[in-house]
């Protein structure tokens, strides 16, 4: 398996180096003073009078804890001097181990299913996505996002096999509906008034049919009646029938005559019976069925899909269309609902935290192989002089303090041990 570098950080990597780089100087530069002091003290004893063996044990003992120390803190990321001591450069022969351990750490105490459930529940996310959506501006620049993905996901997919997979879904839907009640119901809901308008209007298109085919009615008697009867007696029977139809419709155009009255009693009778009668059911529901066996009509449920993936794509292509606006309205609502209605954010809190459970817990080990499998791809000198970079600068205040705190422990014992 090829090595990979370890992520650099850009500009961040530079400001570190500087910072690493002045306080390396800065340890580096006490320990130095502390081996010239020392260095005065052992060739020039009266160099400080009678402090001179004080200060030359603070010195000594500061200068053993600053190069233990530095010792120490070089090791974790290199051979101090670049010799093979046992134990050092510690960081890039154990990457392999860190990875391991860290993908198991991440495992164990970040991914351990109580506290995915917990953090989950802690979030509220239903209730911050309701407030960032009631605003105008976050519903329009999420639906902006939502519209802007809906031309590569239709692209992505096959058209042919979808329109199949349309008309299927869409005739089983239609074959399992069962229309007599839905069908009862609409005619129930439509008020009386505007049954009386159809009703008229019925009675107008009628009147107006029957005016205009007169003369065709006249020609069908007379076929139909025997060679030897006179045609004054046809037209008589023909102008007999077409005064009995407009006196009919006559009838049903006055709202108060029985005529009409039983009409309006028959359609009321018909809504009941589509409503409770099986027997009604039954027939309306094997008209419905071979209506669609119709090819024709097959071929029409399959077209749908092609208008609504027009429809879709020239309003997901339009910033101002009514589509993006009605999309837009309806995250803001959505949103203002979310404010609102307390079980339903609860109800979408837990269908996330179900949904995040589902996703992360059964991939728990894989995530933490995945993370180990990463650093043991990593090159091992990148890593450890990135991983220097990080920590470093606080690393080298370990210098300081071992050296400081040396001088202070040479002093204490110059001063307690005669």
């Amino acid at each position: 398996m090829s090595t990979i570098p370890f992520p650099d950080a850009g500009r961040d990597a530079d400001v570190q180096k500087k910072a690493l780089r002045r306080h390396r100087m800065m340890a580096t530069g006490l320990l130095v003073a502390m081996i010239a002091v020392f260095i005065a003290t052992v060739r020039f004893d009266t160099l400080f009078g009678g402090w001179t063996g004080l200060v030359r044990a603070s010195a000594e003992a500061a200068l053993i804890g600053g190069l233990a120390d530095w010792f120490a803190v070089t090791a974790l990321f290199r051979r101090p001097l670049g010799l093979p001591i046992p134990h050092t450069a510690l960081i890039p022969r154990n990457k392999d181990r860190i990875g391991r351990r860290l993908g198991q750490f991440v495992t164990t105490n970040f991914l351990d299913p109580v506290l995915i459930h917990e953090r989950m529940r802690s979030l509220g996310l239903a209730g911050r996505a309701g407030g960032w959506l009631a605003h105008p501006a976050n519903a329009k620049r999420a639906a902006a996002r939502i519209s802007a993905l809906i031309p590569a996901m239709l692209n992505a997919t096959d058209d042919a096999g979808l329109r199949e997979q349309v008309r299927k879904m869409l005739s089983a839907r239609l074959r399992a509906a069962d229309l007599a009640p839905l069908a009862g119901r609409l005619i129930g809901a439509v008020p009386e008034a505007e049954i009386d308008r159809m009703v008229e209007r019925l009675v107008a298109v009628a009147r107006e049919a029957l005016v205009r085919n007169e003369g065709r009615i006249h020609d069908r008697v007379a076929q139909r009646n025997a060679w030897w009867i006179p045609s004054a007696v046809d037209k008589k029977v023909a102008s007999a029938l077409i005064a009995g139809v407009h006196e009919l419709l006559d009838e049903l155009a006055d709202r108060e005559h029985p005529t009409r009255l039983a009409f309006q009693a028959s359609l009321d009778a018909g809504r009941d019976r589509l409503r409770d009668d099986p027997e009604q059911a039954l027939h309306l529901n094997a008209l419905k069925n071979r209506v669609l066996r119709d090819p024709q009509v097959q071929a029409l449920l399959a077209r749908l899909w092609d208008e609504v993936r027009r429809w879709l794509l020239e309003g997901a292509s339009q910033p101002d269309s009514r589509f993006n606006q009605a999309l837009a309205d309806s995250l803001q609502a959505l949103g203002r609902r979310l404010q609102d209605d307390a079980t339903l954010r609860q109800a979408l809190d837990d269908r996330l935290e179900r949904a995040v459970a589902a996703v992360l817990i059964p991939w728990r080990a894989e995530i933490g192989a995945f993370i180990e499998d990463v650093v043991r791809r990593w090159d091992a000198t990148s890593t450890a002089a990135r991983i220097e970079l990080e920590v470093g600068k606080d690393l080298q205040y370990i210098r300081v303090n071992g050296t400081l705190v040396g001088a202070l422990v040479g002093a204490a014992l110059y001063l307690l041990v005669p």
